[in-house]
């Protein structure tokens, strides 16, 4: 397919307004008549073998793509708006992998109430690389940042820490296709966890309207993203392994690789205790509390409140 095909098939499936509002141009003006006027932007990146593998269903990959990228944006307390995408692919993609890519962005864009404002399509000498650039606006002044944690907040989470693992170690280890597999018949939850997760993306905004000090997108792992807050915070932060929210029937991982995974995509955040019931109400779950750092701020793990040592590794790019 040349540029301009893959252009025009992602435009026939992908919500999108005209330019200058929308792609055709050099750019893409953003405006809009709700919230402030104020934007949260946030870009992340697939690589192909370091993000995914080529036999991750395309449609999903792309719903799982967008998901990463508007999961941060709401992670800001902002509501997602637009996006703009970059796609490196090698000369000899199919024609119905990309139409498959476009077609599960448009059903993940129409769920979100996005559209897609532009962006660049380009060859790739190997990996399949996927940019995207996700913003919305900020409803008010404040935006739910790192550092607004004090002692005494309670750590609380929205989804299932580490199911996202346990679906990449079930999925890493089937077979290959070379340009991409169809949706399993059946998925368990793990499998969809990783393969398309689905993260709640008002819980953003609603967590900043009820009070939460501090929040972050949990993508690379609660001992990672749990370490970034504490510091950014300046607290230290207790996290009760025995608190983790359950993993359905017949999924099992080992704590260190709950801590680790990364790829949920959910919120985590910092919440006044006096806040507790609306925020176990709305589905997040108590993971433990913040406390005036013992030395240099960061995770402390404990099991029903003692202390224990696990080194839980999180992925490293490089």
């Amino acid at each position: 397919m040349k540029e301009e095909a893959l252009i025009a098939a992602l435009c026939a499936r992908v919500p999108h307004r005209s330019s200058p509002w929308g792609p055709g141009d050099d750019g893409a003006l953003l405006e809009s008549a709700q919230g402030s006027g104020r934007r949260a932007l946030s870009t992340d990146a697939y690589v192909e073998e370091i993000h995914f593998l080529r036999h991750h269903p395309p449609a999903w990959l792309a719903q799982k793509l967008l998901a990463a990228n508007l999961a941060d944006v709401a992670a800001m307390g902002a509501v997602p708006e637009a996006y703009t995408l970059a796609a490196c692919l090698p000369s000899d993609v199919p024609e119905a992998w990309w139409v498959a890519f476009c077609e599960g962005l448009g059903l993940g864009s129409r769920r979100a109430e996005v559209e897609v404002a532009g962006g660049d399509i380009t060859a790739s000498p190997g990996p399949i690389m996927l940019s995207m650039t996700a913003w919305g606006y900020v409803v008010g002044e404040e935006l739910l940042a790192r550092d607004g944690g004090q002692p005494g907040d309670l750590l609380m989470v929205m989804g299932v820490p580490g199911l996202s693992r346990a679906g990449w170690e079930r999925w890493s280890n089937t077979s290959r296709g070379e340009w991409g597999a169809a949706p399993p018949v059946d998925p368990d939850p793990a499998l969809l966890a990783h393969l398309r997760p689905r993260p709640d993306l008002d819980a953003g905004p609603w967590a900043l309207s009820r009070g939460a000090r501090a929040g972050m997108d949990l993508s690379d792992g609660l001992a990672r993203d749990g370490a970034r807050m504490a510091r950014a915070s300046n607290v230290d932060i207790v996290l009760d392994v025995a608190l983790l929210p359950p993993f359905p029937s017949s999924i099992t991982l080992e704590v260190e690789g709950r801590l680790a995974g990364g790829e949920e995509h959910e919120l985590l955040v910092l919440v006044p205790p006096e806040n507790e019931a609306a925020f176990e109400a709305r589905g997040f779950a108590k993971l433990g509390y913040a406390s005036v750092p013992v030395a240099e701020p960061a995770l402390r793990l404990v099991r029903q409140g003692v202390p224990i040592e696990l080194s839980p590794e999180p992925y490293e790019h490089f």
